[in-house]
């Protein structure tokens, strides 16, 4: 019995040992389906050069932690920005009735589906938000100390 307990955890020790990604970015690239191979190009993308190692633990977090992240449907979102703007940018109605007004459309607006980000996420959205990211830290205006 004992020895039947010590080999299912050394071959669960291995089997985790042998995995190429964070157990987070693991559980996200499953989740994904269809677009784990999107999410799986940008830690490539970083993996391909030593100099890009922080990026690649960068990607590896924001991925890790795209559970419970989500975005609207695009069809029915534009219609509801379309419609949001022609009561705010209305003078005919009082701040008090815009706010009425926005909060009206938003309850006839709350059938919009959402969608997880680790579903529609692109490596190519990924991989220049990280770009940009490390590029603001690094040599943006709040990255000098004159």
């Amino acid at each position: 019995m004992v020895k039947h307990v010590f080999y299912c955890l050394l071959a669960t020790f291995i089997i985790a040992a042998c995995s190429q990604y964070p157990a987070d970015v693991e559980r996200t690239l499953k989740l994904a389906g269809d677009n784990r191979a999107e999410l799986e190009k940008v830690l490539e993308h970083y993996s391909k050069r030593p100099d890009d190692k922080l990026k690649l633990r960068a990607a590896e977090f924001l991925i890790g932690n795209m559970p419970g992240h989500w975005s609207y449907e695009q069809g029915g979102l534009a219609e509801y920005y379309s419609e949001a703007d022609s009561i705010v940018n209305n003078d005919a109605y009082t701040w008090e009735e815009k706010v009425s007004l926005l909060n009206e459309l938003s309850r006839s607006f709350s059938h919009i589906e959402t969608i997880e980000d680790y579903k529609i996420i692109t490596a190519q959205y990924l991989i220049n938000n990280i770009d940009d990211a490390f590029d603001s830290w690094q040599n943006g205006l709040f990255a000098r100390h004159n």
